[in-house]
């Protein structure tokens, strides 16, 4: 029956949490695993589905906070990476990529995740010199620079990071030729033309001509320097680097070469060539940096004309890019109402689940305590039932070496009256003390008359009764009993009607139909609590529990017989 309630109770309460599991739209993504989020999350920022996108991404991110193995962690500190690439190109958020770019170094730094490290700084970088650019009007960036060097030593190190590792370097040799920098990246140029070791790869060769390039410009061998940009347009051509971005790189280092070798006709036609790219590509931040460079370099040859010409439009373009960033503002804060929507979702059945979970726990402890109580409660009836086993056999035993001692005795006495004949010697209380014999000789003819006079178990007899039955006289006889240890009148009488009940509770034949309490006054004793105490103290047992030894079919303990009994157990 417990096992039922057990059952019931642990099955109502699984109920309860496969309902509350899927009442919120936030709980499927919270039984998901930490791959199966970022994955789906991938999926939704495939298809520019940012708010999605972010909340699977958060979720992860979160799991940080708790304990989880280091595999886990890791996709957490992913995951905080994937939110700073959204919050910074598509947001112009700055600020809050940051926040999640530091986050996620802590965690890459105390589990050493060195890949992730890696990609932790140069996406800092990269966030540092965007926002640089735009608030400074693309003037030069220490900490933008420092960082790009970081993720490229970072990068050497590893096997695993040659993209990044290509990535940073490119980055570098940009802002060097952009302000005049290159002897800043001399060390880290050397060590990217030692490291690079598969050419096949195209984003390696562009890599490896820029690298070139720059070498060149630092020596000023500026033909070769340019021989080496120009070949870089067949990598350009490959669908992997055919990008708005890829080309206007190549096309300003072009541009700064000749810009060196104060050739301002071919300066001027790699600015247009820079200008048709980045209005082809409709990204604002690229037309920006195109219309700068032209403003600058007309100003610097004079022409105030044109450089206020291309100053006029770099202002549009930069009023139409804060523009931009301010609906990029709003669409982030419809983003950030539904993630924290979604938080304060998780968040409360989070708190559902830890409840429902101690819940459970509070509904396994008890259980386990009940089994438990039941398991000791059990091995407790084991043990009394083998120790009521024991004294049972005991005194069965006893009782089978009475009745050979009584046989015994009867053919003695047969034979003793043959030969003999018994002469009765009137010895006074008090005249003399008994000697040992005398004493054995009382003790025997006491002992004769419990066994053969039934008498005993009559609830009025008495000692003077016993004088009678024994020819003794009452001094002698009662002498003799104070002379033996614990033999006295009633601890002989009460013995000899326990044995006899003991006999009677055997016998199914006569005794089937008494009641202990009824073969207790069967064989003397005037009340149960009597009778139950002293059978107790004889046996080791109490009735019901010899009942029970016996086989309890021969006598059925009465109602009221019980309690005594439950009392007398309990001593």
């Amino acid at each position: 029956m417990f096992y039922r309630v057990l059952l019931f109770v642990l099955s109502l309460q699984m109920s309860f949490f496969a309902a509350s599991a899927y009442t919120m739209p936030a709980d499927k993504l919270l039984v998901m695993s930490n791959k199966q989020l970022c994955d789906k999350a991938q999926s939704h920022w495939n298809k520019t589905e940012l708010d999605s996108a972010l909340i699977c991404f958060n979720i992860v991110a979160n799991r940080g906070d708790k304990k989880q193995s280091r595999e886990e962690m890791e996709f957490s500190c992913r995951a905080l990476i994937a939110m700073a690439n959204i919050f910074a190109p598509e947001f112009y958020d700055y600020e809050r990529a940051i926040q999640c770019t530091l986050k996620a170094e802590r965690m890459a730094m105390k589990y050493n995740y060195e890949e992730q490290l890696v990609r932790i700084y140069e996406l800092m970088a990269t966030i540092e010199g965007e926002k640089n650019d735009i608030q400074q009007n693309f003037s030069f960036s220490d900490q933008a620079f420092n960082l790009h060097k970081k993720a490229f030593h970072q990068s050497v190190k590893l096997d695993k990071a040659e993209r990044i590792q290509v990535l940073s370097i490119i980055n570098m040799i940009t802002r060097a030729f952009r302000y005049n920098k290159i002897d800043l990246i001399q060390n880290e140029l050397q060590l990217f033309q030692s490291a690079i070791i598969n050419d096949t790869v195209p984003a390696r060769n562009y890599a490896k001509h820029q690298c070139a390039a720059a070498i060149y410009v630092q020596k000023q061998q500026y033909d070769s320097a340019l021989n080496e940009l120009n070949q870089i347009e067949t990598y350009l051509d490959m669908a992997e680097h055919n990008r708005p971005t890829y080309r206007i790189v190549a096309h300003e280092n072009i541009f700064f070469i000749y810009r060196a070798m104060n050739d301002r006709v071919a300066a001027l036609k790699e600015l247009d060539i820079i200008e048709q790219i980045a209005q082809e590509s409709h990204d604002t931040y690229l037309q920006i940096e195109a219309l700068l460079l032209k403003r600058d370099y007309y100003a610097a040859l004079g022409n105030n004309v044109l450089a206020d010409k291309y100053d006029l439009e770099y202002r549009k373009a930069k009023d139409k890019f804060i523009a931009d960033t301010k609906l990029a503002k709003v669409d982030e804060e419809k983003v950030l109402f539904k993630l924290n929507e979604a938080n304060h979702e998780i968040k409360e059945l989070s708190y559902k689940q830890r409840i429902q979970k101690t819940e459970l726990i509070a509904v396994a402890v008890v259980a386990v305590l009940l089994l438990a109580l039941l398991v000791m409660g059990w091995l407790s009836h084991r043990r009394t039932k083998q120790k009521n086993q024991s004294l049972y056999d005991r005194n069965q035993q006893l009782l089978a070496h009475v009745d050979r001692l009584r046989q015994i005795r009867k053919d003695l006495e047969q034979q003793s009256m043959e030969t003999q004949t018994a002469s009765v010697t009137t010895i006074k209380y008090g005249r003399g003390k008994m000697g040992p014999d005398d004493i054995a000789q009382v003790m025997e003819k006491v002992e004769r008359a419990m066994d053969t006079s039934p008498d005993i178990f009559s609830t009025e007899f008495s000692l003077d009764q016993l004088v009678e039955l024994t020819g003794e006289t009452r001094p002698r006889l009662s002498q003799a009993l104070n002379e033996v240890p614990d033999r006295s009148f009633y601890n002989i009488l009460n013995e000899y009607r326990v044995r006899e009940a003991c006999r009677r509770m055997n016998d199914k034949e006569h005794y089937s139909g008494l009641t202990i309490e009824a073969i207790g006054q069967s064989v003397g004793f005037k009340s149960r609590s009597n009778f139950v105490s002293t059978f107790k103290r004889i046996i080791g047992l109490t009735p019901s529990a010899y009942l029970k030894q016996v086989g309890s079919s021969t006598v059925q303990p009465s109602s009221s017989e019980t309690s005594d009994t439950n009392q007398a157990e309990s001593w």
